[in-house]
């Protein structure tokens, strides 16, 4: 296969990527992880904070992510945990794409001398 004819494909398979993306109408977009524990109160005496078999209040569902300022957590309830597990796999999808798309531009760079 020619240079040519082989950066013309990797072009349409960059092409096609981008349309992808552009193509899907993401609402959220989440880079974290949903963790879930139990918790103990503040309450004297109440049953989470038996020394043999405590029973923990719960299970909540946190939202973990790392930020320009360190770790941060939020608490998720509800409907809102939907919400959240769809935006994570969005940015999930969103980064494969977008390796896939510079997977196909570092092919096209080293097979094509000029550097278009």
């Amino acid at each position: 296969m020619d240079t040519m004819n082989s950066h013309q494909k990797l072009l349409s398979r960059r092409r096609k990527a981008l349309s992808g993306i552009r193509r899907s109408i993401l609402k959220i977009v989440v880079r974290g992880s949903i963790r879930t524990h139990g918790n103990i109160c503040g309450t004297p005496g109440y049953r989470c904070k038996r020394k043999e078999n405590p029973l923990l209040h719960g299970p909540y569902h946190y939202l973990s992510f790392r930020g320009s300022r360190g770790n941060h957590s939020i608490m998720i309830m509800g409907e809102r945990k939907r919400k959240v597990e769809q935006g994570i796999r969005n940015y999930k999808w969103i980064m494969k794409e977008l390796k896939r798309i510079s997977d196909i531009d570092f092919r096209m760079l080293r097979n094509d001398p000029r550097g278009e």
